[in-house]
């Protein structure tokens, strides 16, 4: 069986998504779920992730994607809009010491939903990279064997 790339990208917002604070955020990330959708090697997304709980907290605000490979989701991770976003994000969320990123292998055709983002952002935080789940910049480690 094929896998495919998971990601969930966690921040702490400075105030809720309603916020005239976050308004900007708001438009730019429509802006960049759309870029993301026609990216090549994008699969699926959580639609309107930022909308939901997240960690207990409605102002951690989450995305969760799954991509081909990891190089499709390196790809359009370092291309416009996703990086001005980035660079933009102290206006928008707290600092924190935990990875913002946390990538797992999927089966081909397996959607993840919230509580399995949950899981893996916690278990990153918690016990660190594995085989299981790494976070970006820390090496990648083989998908399953194809059975």
């Amino acid at each position: 069986m094929e896998h495919h790339l998971a990601q969930a990208n966690v921040a702490y917002a400075l105030a809720s998504l309603d916020s005239p604070k976050m308004a900007g955020f708001v438009r730019a990330s429509a802006h960049v779920n759309r870029a993301a959708d026609a990216a090549d090697g994008f699969v699926w997304r959580l639609q309107d992730a930022a909308a939901v709980p997240f960690l207990g907290d409605e102002r951690w605000v989450v995305n969760v994607s799954v991509w081909q490979s990891m190089a499709a989701f390196e790809t359009f991770s370092f291309s416009d809009p996703h990086r001005r976003i980035m660079q933009l994000r102290s206006r928008w969320f707290e600092p924190h010491n935990q990875p913002a990123t946390a990538c797992w292998w999927v089966p081909a055709g397996h959607l993840p939903d919230l509580a399995e983002a949950h899981r893996q952002v916690l278990r990153l935080w918690e016990d660190g990279t594995s085989a299981e789940v790494f976070g970006l910049g820390t090496g990648v480690p083989p998908a399953p064997p194809v059975s």
